[in-house]
């Protein structure tokens, strides 16, 4: 499946969140949503390994 833009992505919104993670020693995830372009999260020194969809949890 096509990675979706992600809607009016604004970095301040991800900026305290990506903090915390770094804070509590997150650097790989695979997130519970929907593939979506964030290009944006490498500058918080955050890399996205992967999506699970809620069709995935559902298996």
């Amino acid at each position: 499946e096509a990675a979706k833009p992600a809607a009016k992505w604004d970095p301040r919104l991800y900026g305290i969140g990506a903090q915390i993670l770094r804070d509590l020693g997150v650097r790989r995830m695979k997130l519970l949503a929907s593939p979506r372009k964030m290009p944006s999260m490498a500058g918080f020194q955050l890399e996205i390994t992967g999506y699970l969809t809620p069709d995935d949890a559902k298996a």
